[in-house]
């Protein structure tokens, strides 16, 4: 499997990237591969629609993996309730045939108790409307210093619960989304 892990914060003191790598790492662990999308390296432009910022490179190799990835993770802290902008503007450079029928983990990530429980109720109500199928399995990640004091390190055995579910369910839906991608191309 070709995976896309979206890292959505692009702040500099982040906490997310954590997380990411963890499950990043995990992924390679088990014979897959994982394009690594981090959103504040890649500094995509302010999403205004002009050709002039829908062409830079910096769009066209975000536009180039979401298309070559057969699913999706997006690892996405809750920033004042909702997403962060980051990957707001991010998703307003994609239509609806990038994401078509591909499956979708969320992850969010707070410095809070609810761990990200807000910024997924939000793309779980707007992701759908790309195409994409989102998988049933959310992990919530809060307080994440606490849960991820490191990239390899993750001290909360339901959080690990929770991203081993994830995962597996991605295994089992992207050969079968790949499928149905076939059947309806006919």
């Amino acid at each position: 499997m070709n995976i896309a892990l979206i890292l959505a914060s692009n702040r500099p003191e982040r906490q997310s990237n954590k997380p990411a790598f963890y499950i990043a790492e995990k992924l390679r662990a088990a014979g897959h591969t994982v394009d690594f999308l981090d959103l504040m390296t890649l500094d995509l432009p302010l999403f205004n629609d002009s050709p002039e910022r829908i062409n830079t490179e910096q769009v066209q190799h975000f536009k180039k993996s979401i298309v070559a990835a057969d699913g999706y993770i997006a690892v996405v802290p809750e920033y004042n309730h909702q997403p962060s902008s980051s990957f707001k503007n991010a998703i307003d450079y994609l239509r609806n045939r990038e994401f078509m029928n591909k499956p979708m983990g969320l992850v969010g990530v707070s410095d809070g108790q609810i761990g990200g429980a807000r910024a997924i109720f939000v793309m779980r109500g707007s992701l759908p409307t790309f195409g994409t199928i989102l998988l049933p399995t959310a992990v919530q990640v809060g307080p994440v210093q606490d849960i991820f004091p490191d990239e390899k390190t993750c001290t909360s055995p339901k959080v690990e619960g929770s991203i081993n579910k994830m995962l597996r369910e991605l295994e089992l839906y992207v050969p079968a989304l790949a499928t149905i991608r076939e059947e309806l191309a006919k």
